[in-house]
């Protein structure tokens, strides 16, 4: 059956999918340490996912802007989580969860990265259907097993991620995972691993 719900019009989805390609320049921007385009690229994708009302863009943009220097992450990570709070979208909710655990993880407390395994592992399995966004959330776990000293967990999270990004064929996070697995086994001493 058809939905009676209106499509967007036209001039939406050609204006989202600028702010879309913007945030893949500005992710490239940031991992050729190229800042200020970096910057550029995702203030803009910020303001055409603001003016299109697409809340899954706006964080994707808060994320990129949260990253680069001098920048007030947890005020914008924050902004995030209130977009996606506000969507009352699970998935969304889950994503900018994902950012709350990466801050939590940068306070080098303990009890933050006990709190960042728990979050990224039920971002995980609400993501379970993306999968770029599902090993992202396997990374952030791995991230937070390892400084919880937790090695075969983080182990095992980076397994599965490498195996989703593999297959999506991701390999700059394939990379990651791989790079993230080798610092585990040299903390644990298996330096052959």
């Amino acid at each position: 059956s058809c939905s009676s719900a209106p499509t967007a019009p036209p001039i939406v989805l050609e204006t989202r999918n600028q702010a879309a390609q913007f945030v893949q320049l500005g992710a490239k921007a940031l991992r050729d340490s190229a800042m200020a385009s970096a910057q550029t690229f995702y203030t803009e994708a910020y303001r055409l996912y603001t003016a299109t009302d697409d809340a899954e863009g706006r964080i994707r943009a808060l994320d990129g802007l949260g990253r680069l220097p001098g920048a007030d992450t947890a005020e914008l990570w924050g902004t995030a989580a209130r977009v996606a709070d506000e969507s009352g979208d699970q998935k969304l909710v889950a994503l900018a969860g994902l950012l709350d655990a990466e801050l939590k993880l940068w306070s080098g407390d303990g009890a933050d990265a006990r709190k960042a395994l728990v979050q990224a592992r039920a971002s995980a399995k609400i993501l379970s259907g993306q999968p770029k966004d599902r090993s992202r959330a396997l990374r952030v776990a791995a991230a937070a097993a390892k400084a919880t000293v937790d090695y075969p967990s983080a182990l095992a999270f980076l397994d599965e991620a490498a195996g989703i990004d593999l297959k999506e064929k991701a390999f700059v996070e394939y990379a990651s995972d791989r790079y993230l697995a080798a610092s585990i086994h040299s903390k644990a001493g298996n330096y052959q691993e």
